[in-house]
């Protein structure tokens, strides 16, 4: 009975076998070992890639270099090279500076083009968006108040407890930004969001076509001596530390800001004769500097002697007894010549050069926007220039933080040190 079992079993294992091992199917079973053999090996030979890459990417980070060929980026072709969809690039000669390509593909992923000396392909798309406002009257140039006396009637500060040292002598564009002596705060804010492209030129994930310099301006705040003593030791270490300090010795208030800014503007005439553009932008003011480099860049020429900015063509009534006073003895029209807001707005070396030469002969109105880039422009006789909504002005505050990363704003209105950090976080990410 055992035998006959044994020999039972036996025979239905062999048929077992048999079913299961015929030549077809041990074919399939040995595609299907393979195939999973394979898989497992891909996925492990992925995995040790990922691991080298994070750990090369993670030396880069701590080192400050950037990563261009670990980021997603459209495919750059050199001029004179085969066209394909990916993107090509199209040679601009800009002005006395170095010539320069723009990048016209790659429109699906603006923000993540990583090309040295490239434009960004924004800059070609807002061109439509460049208006000329030189030509709107508001006010009749002609008018007395706008010719030149022959006394100086005004003057500008050149005493300075601080200064800044600028060793490259090919500054392209430099950023002034008034701040009050105590608020060390805000100056960080700054240095550790859009302004920190002035210590090494970099931005992330994107390239600075151009030299940049951010300068703070401060000047005394009227306290007690003792108090002033503190404030002076605590500024100089601060100065020392990040070499962005420009102490101008005067009182510091709302009424003197025009002043202040003009002063910075002698300062920068006399020591910094190539710089091609100035751009003053207040504390609460984000600054995509990237775009707005490379804007200067390709307009160079058109922008030569001018202004640009958020233009104000109406609504510029003069004030007489608020805050932004100004009394007839100073200012007898009734109305500003047009004038772009003092969020943020860009004068050229030459526009802000003649300025420096004229304002002592003209009373200085506290007012600093429509001063600076209203009345002295119709002094000077220079153009001004606006992108549509790119720049920003104080009535500005529904726009959407995402629209930096997508360069749909060149400065926008924040209103706060968190939202600085915020839109500073997307570039870092690459998205929102």
């Amino acid at each position: 009975g055992r035998r006959y079992s044994y020999t039972l079993l036996v025979g239905k294992m062999n048929k077992w076998k048999h079913m299961c091992f015929s030549r077809k199917r041990q074919q399939m079973v040995l595609l299907c070992l393979t195939l999973m053999t394979c898989t497992i090996a891909v996925y492990y030979y992925i995995c040790s890639l990922h691991v080298l890459t994070y750990s090369h990417v993670q030396n880069l980070r701590k080192n400050g270099s950037s990563l261009p060929f670990f980021l997603p980026m459209c495919s750059i072709l050199r001029p004179n090279s085969i066209q394909n969809s990916a993107g090509s690039l199209e040679s601009v000669p800009v002005a006395s500076s170095v010539s320069v390509d723009i990048d016209v593909g790659c429109q699906a992923e603006l923000n993540r083009t990583l090309c040295p000396t490239c434009l960004r392909p924004t800059v070609k798309d807002l061109v439509h968006k460049l208006q000329d406002k030189s030509n709107t009257v508001l006010i009749n140039k002609t008018d007395d108040y706008f010719k030149i006396g022959p006394n100086i009637v005004e003057y500008l500060m050149t005493n300075y407890l601080l200064v800044p040292t600028i060793t490259c002598s090919n500054i392209y564009l430099i950023i002034i930004q008034p701040s009050i002596l105590d608020r060390l705060n805000e100056r960080n804010v700054v240095r550790n969001t859009w302004g920190s492209v002035a210590s090494e030129q970099k931005w992330p994930n994107r390239s600075i076509n151009a030299m940049v310099k951010v300068i703070f301006v401060v000047a005394k705040q009227p306290v007690s001596d003792n108090i002033s003593l503190i404030q002076m030791n605590e500024i100089r270490r601060e100065a020392a530390t990040h070499n962005d300090i420009l102490f101008i010795d005067m009182i510091d208030s709302y009424q003197n800001l025009t002043l202040k800014l003009t002063s910075t503007f002698k300062w920068v005439k006399d020591n910094y004769p190539n710089v091609k553009f100035v751009l003053k932008v207040d504390y609460d003011t984000f600054v995509n500097v990237p775009l707005l480099v490379d804007l200067l860049l390709y307009h160079e020429k058109t922008f030569e002697f001018s202004i640009v900015g958020h233009v104000y063509t109406s609504g510029n009534s003069v004030h007489r007894k608020d805050k932004w006073a100004v009394p007839v003895s100073l200012y007898p029209l009734n109305v500003y010549p047009e004038y772009t807001s003092g969020c943020a707005y860009i004068l050229s070396y030459k526009a802000m050069s003649k300025m420096v030469d004229i304002i002592p002969y003209v009373r200085m109105l506290p007012v600093e926007d429509a001063f600076i880039t209203g009345i002295m422009r119709v002094f000077t006789g220079c153009q001004m220039f606006t992108f549509h909504s790119m720049f920003t002005h104080y009535l500005d505050k529904n726009w959407y933080y995402c629209w930096m990363l997508e360069d749909k704003k060149i400065s926008g209105l924040t209103n706060s040190g968190i939202l600085h950090s915020q839109i500073w976080d997307t570039f870092k990410k690459g998205h929102c």
